[in-house]
């Protein structure tokens, strides 16, 4: 979770932005296990300051969802619990509780056309995730911008270009400048 918020942020904000404008992020974070093991549906995790009991606010929120929890005392884990049974389970619909979500999941899951569709909305956001990744790896200078674009199957110059495109910024190549140069007789 801290190390997919930390690339979000970094991704999303531009270069030279001040801290306070750094734009508010939410993780939101669904399992098919209790990470927890307190058998709730969603956990809201809050920063506290020890000696004050205070919670600064510091722009990032952490939910995690346990998709197998049913628990219907309050309405949010009642919801939270009916609207996960419709992502565990493949059949299921509520086009009552969730019309606009079922009557999707219907499409995609009950008709050729939308798994087909489905398929390739995953294949494509796949991409667009290693796409990203591979970004993120060459602005860090963990990886060299060729062998990325080449991982990628674009030229470098389409890369490069898609990076920046993206918000992501091409580090230094460490090569010296001419004024450099001239100074070290």
């Amino acid at each position: 979770m801290r190390y997919n918020a930390a690339v979000i942020a970094a991704n999303e904000t531009p270069k030279g932005v001040k801290f306070e404008d750094v734009a508010r992020i939410i993780v939101i974070y669904i399992s098919k296990f209790d990470i927890y093991k307190s058998g709730l549906p969603v956990y809201h995790i809050d920063r506290t300051i020890r000696e004050t009991g205070k919670n600064p606010e510091n722009g990032l929120e952490e939910i995690y969802v346990n998709a197998t929890a049913k628990k219907y005392d309050t309405e949010l884990n009642r919801n939270v619990s009916d609207l996960m049974d419709l992502f565990v389970d493949r059949d299921k619909i509520n086009l009552e509780k969730f019309p606009a979500f079922s009557k999707q999941k219907m499409v995609y899951t009950r008709t050729e056309k939308g798994e087909i569709t489905m398929c390739e909305k995953v294949q494509k956001a796949f991409e667009s995730m290693e796409l990203l990744r591979l970004f993120g790896y060459v602005q860090r200078g963990s990886m060299k911008l060729k062998p990325a674009a080449r991982e990628a199957n674009l030229s470098p110059k389409e890369f490069k270009k898609q990076m920046i495109m993206s918000g992501f910024s091409i580090p230094e190549t460490g090569r010296k400048s001419s004024a450099a140069c001239q100074t070290g007789n």
